[in-house]
């Protein structure tokens, strides 16, 4: 689903001001075992351009913003039903 640029900053403007967009990517990256290139291609972006948001000089904006969050909502519903059922086996 294309986004217009209005929903887009809706979206953004909508994300609480505390995310750490640097901590979110590298740790996103990890879970899904990307490497710094696979990711920057998935999310449609230069490798340099991924690394300056790792590293935290800059921030990702418009699409790139909503693909990341999407792939964390995604990690999450995938994720927590699996923790939970592992919490449960170890009680």
């Amino acid at each position: 689903m294309i986004m217009s640029n209005i929903q887009i900053n809706q979206l953004i403007a909508s994300i609480p001001q505390q995310v750490d967009f640097a901590e979110m990517c590298k740790d996103l990256r990890l879970k899904l075992g990307y490497k710094q290139r696979e990711i920057a291609e998935l999310l449609g972006v230069t490798l340099r351009r991924y690394q300056s948001w790792e590293a935290g000089d800059f921030e990702p904006t418009g699409q790139a913003t909503v693909k990341l969050l999407a792939i964390r909502d995604q990690l999450t519903k995938v994720v927590a039903p699996v923790r939970d059922a592992v919490k449960g086996e170890l009680q």
